[in-house]
């Protein structure tokens, strides 16, 4: 039975997802109830259709599945974050199906082209590839805590220089750089001005979680991070690198470390004290650069897509 969403029940979702938690992944953090209060007041979503919650036969009035939605900013993936239930208790498999029936309902009223999930459980895994889910690829999620301010740039080249955020006047800089780092990339969706212009408007945006690298006035690269709350450690401020990356040419040159370190200097003034990062799980020079600034790998997480053909043979 769907149980609809109000914020009177966000204490009962807090004690499911612990119990999600101890069940399909122990590493994961555990999330309070201002978490998932502040999740489902985002913009991007509307509780009412957007958060799913789903009891047992047993007792009806009492949370026993639930997950949430959100479209991508291009509108092409609409993106599942869950489910969160105990697989440790019987029905979990009809509860899950009870989700996926809902999402896939809202794939095919929608314009976007996939559904996609993350997923660290192999059981979850199981049921989702059962559904017609394929995986993608995969990431590994890093953290760095705590972050100190003595932070090592390493040696730099004439004409390189590194530069914070100037205004929305840089959006098309970061957008031409984005598309261009990216496109052949298995996770790649092309970004349009509006959708950087969104994201630097949003609460998290911070012009010092900016970082952009020129050659002789030339933008080569950049990376960009966002603001948030690590409730993992005593729910200190901290920052998540969203994405980072040089153009091909100037790669191989250890501007990646010139980079990455200007951009910890801007997290450490913005009085972050912890980062967060996800990185794809072949990029093992990317991981390598991570690990020799400290961070450690906290989780790997597979991606999983539903295709709008699926969804319609369902």
């Amino acid at each position: 039975m769907r149980i609809p969403y109000s914020p009177h029940i966000i204490p009962a979702l807090v004690d499911l997802y612990e119990r999600h938690r101890k069940s399909t992944d122990p590493s994961a953090p555990r999330l309070p109830g201002n978490y998932w209060e502040g999740t489902f007041c985002s913009a991007d979503i509307d509780p009412a259709e957007d958060v799913i919650i789903f009891s047992t036969g047993t007792d009806p009035k009492k949370p026993a599945a639930f997950a949430w939605m959100y479209e991508n900013r291009a509108g092409s993936n609409i993106y599942l974050r869950g489910p969160y239930l105990d697989i440790s208790e019987t029905g979990f498999r009809e509860l899950n199906d009870a989700i996926l029936d809902v999402a896939s309902d809202r794939l095919k009223r929608s314009s976007a082209g996939s559904l996609e999930v993350r997923l660290t459980n192999e059981v979850l895994m199981e049921l989702f590839g059962n559904r017609g889910f394929e995986k993608q690829g995969s990431y590994e999620k890093y953290r760095l805590f705590p972050l100190k301010g003595d932070i090592g740039q390493g040696r730099s080249e004439e004409g390189i220089r590194l530069r914070r955020w100037s205004g929305l006047k840089d959006v098309p800089v970061l957008m031409k750089l984005f598309n261009r780092i990216f496109c052949s990339h298995w996770d790649f969706i092309e970004s349009e001005r509006a959708d950087w212009e969104k994201v630097v408007r949003n609460r998290s945006f911070s012009e010092k979680l900016v970082t952009i690298l020129e050659d002789g006035g030339k933008p080569a690269g950049y990376a960009f991070g966002q603001r948030y709350i690590d409730y993992e450690v005593h729910s200190v401020e901290g920052a998540y690198l969203a994405s980072i990356g040089l153009l091909p040419e100037w790669r191989g040159r250890g501007l990646g470390r010139i980079l990455f370190s200007g951009w910890l200097s801007g997290v450490y003034e913005e009085g972050a004290r912890s980062v967060l990062l996800d990185v794809d799980s072949e990029n093992i020079v990317a991981q390598g650069l991570y690990r020799s600034f400290g961070f450690r790998v906290q989780t790997t997480e597979e991606v999983w897509r539903f295709s709008r053909e699926t969804a319609g043979e369902k």
